[in-house]
């Protein structure tokens, strides 16, 4: 059989009818996926309930199997108490707890149950026990003995917003006004809860300033999101920042979702297509798995898209589409003469131009010839070529016979059996580099600020990122008003 997941999604939709003349019963809602956690919709299930007492595993003293179908939700909706079953669910002594419900579900629709778990069953369905008070509330009022002392004569009588109560001794009167205004701002739709309230919400607090508020004096205010049951569920939680939360497409704005099978925490951009922002995982150095950042978060256009103030270090490649602007820059390896305790530094080659540099050593012929065959793509990646030739071990004379054609060139010596150094520069001359040739004199777009003010005798105000800082301060601000 298929693996299933099944995910219990409430437990305290109430139904009792202990005083009425239909069973007693109580609802139970649960959502059937699949194991790669998909929703099984609009498909026939058999499940069997049974209601163990004292622990996990303890006397099971009500079985009941139903026949039902999930809806387009993968919801299934059943009220325990009237499947098929041979047991009494009236004789269930629900003082003599606690007690646990053990799921079991066929996904083809049958009697073949694979069990998905145990829970335990919390106040709610305890209210079945109510039912043993309505005698004992029936003799409070009127026991039928000839003793006026121990029952209330007249009862309890609902007038308005009053509830009062009266024995032999006279009548007491509760004003039920504050509770009905508070009751009433919550109302239910289907299997949903709302509250109509149009002021604020508090949790640990009588004076909320704000729409939802929770707060605690004893400890930290914590509020959980997460899968209940079980662990590595990939869907364990989201948080929405919603556009329009009645947005028929889905997301339109931001949200922040946790997938407990990767303990990785999403924060993902959408409006109906999602893509994901960055990537943080809760293990090791890697936390950050992934990072996409956008065009300009800092003021002025074609500015840096994201500002790093201070040192960063990459263990590993770095790929870069674009170019690369720097005050200088090094390659650095451990020492090949002493690794453990030196660095071997080197500067890069700058230059105005965008260039290639190729070298080489070669021999002329008996006649003086020599010819150098450069890669296929040379010519098709290089122009406006450059040459320098260094006679080794003899007195003699080096010319460029035969410029580079057909990716390759030809040398000539005053002398047979000359061995030549050879170097060829060119000029970058792929798509990219005709597209985006280095302007060697570029205006500040920030007149007056320094890249490195302190080799100038300038203050930290006069330096380029302090004035950049300060400007996307300033309208971060604008924009909160």
């Amino acid at each position: 059989m298929k693996k299933l997941l099944l995910t219990v999604t409430a437990i305290i939709a109430l139904s009792v009818t202990s005083f009425a003349q239909s069973p007693d019963a109580f609802k139970y809602q649960a959502v059937v996926r699949d194991a790669g956690n998909l929703i099984l919709n609009n498909q026939a299930v058999g499940m069997q309930l049974t209601i163990q007492q004292g622990s996990v595993g303890g006397t099971a003293v009500y079985t009941e199997t139903f026949a039902t179908t999930t809806n387009q939700y993968g919801l299934v909706n059943i009220e325990i108490g009237t499947g098929t079953t041979s047991d009494d669910f009236s004789l269930i002594d629900w003082s003599a707890g606690p007690y646990f419900i053990e799921t079991a579900v066929d996904i083809t629709g049958g009697t073949s149950y694979v069990v998905m778990g145990t829970s335990q069953l919390v106040s709610v369905p305890y209210a079945l026990h109510a039912t043993t008070a309505d005698s004992a509330l029936n003799d409070l009022v009127d026991d039928e003995d000839a003793d006026t002392t121990n029952e209330l004569n007249t009862g309890l009588l609902l007038n308005g917003t009053d509830l009062e109560l009266t024995d032999a001794g006279g009548t007491i009167t509760a004003d039920l006004s504050s509770l009905s205004s508070a009751g009433g701002n919550w109302n239910t739709n289907g299997t949903d809860i709302y509250n109509t309230n149009t002021g604020n919400v508090g949790v640990g607090t009588d004076t909320p300033a704000h729409l939802l508020e929770v707060g605690s004096i004893d400890t930290n205010a914590v509020i959980g999101l997460g899968h209940i049951g079980g662990f590595n569920q990939v869907n364990s939680g989201e948080l929405w920042f919603s556009e329009d939360l009645d947005f028929g497409g889905g997301l339109c704005g931001l949200k922040f979702q946790h997938n407990g099978s990767a303990n990785d925490l999403y924060l993902i951009g959408a409006c109906t297509s999602p893509d994901t922002i960055v990537r943080f995982n809760r293990d090791g150095p890697t936390n950050i798995q992934s990072l996409r950042v956008g065009n300009n978060i800092t003021t002025s256009p074609g500015s840096a898209s994201l500002t790093i103030d201070g040192d960063v270090q990459v263990n590993g490649s770095v790929n870069i589409t674009g170019n690369i602007s720097k005050g200088g820059g090094t390659f650095k390896i451990d020492h090949p003469l002493d690794p453990e305790n030196k660095y071997l530094v080197h500067s890069f080659v700058e230059s105005p131009e965008m260039i290639n540099i190729f070298s080489g050593n070669v021999t002329t012929d008996a006649n003086g010839y020599a010819t150098v065959k450069m890669p296929d793509y040379f010519e098709a990646a290089n122009k406006e070529f450059r040459y320098q030739l260094t006679v080794i071990g003899t007195f003699a004379q080096a010319i460029i016979k035969e410029k580079i054609s057909g990716n390759q060139f030809v040398i000539q010596t005053n002398q047979p059996n000359v061995e030549v150094s050879w170097s060829v520069t060119g000029v970058r001359a792929d798509r990219y580099a005709e597209e985006n040739r280095v302007d060697p004199e570029e205006k500040k777009e920030l007149k007056g600020t320094y890249i490195h003010p302190e080799l100038y005798g300038q203050g930290e105000e006069k330096s380029e990122q302090y004035v950049q800082s300060q400007m996307f301060e300033a309208n971060s601000q604008d924009a909160d008003k």
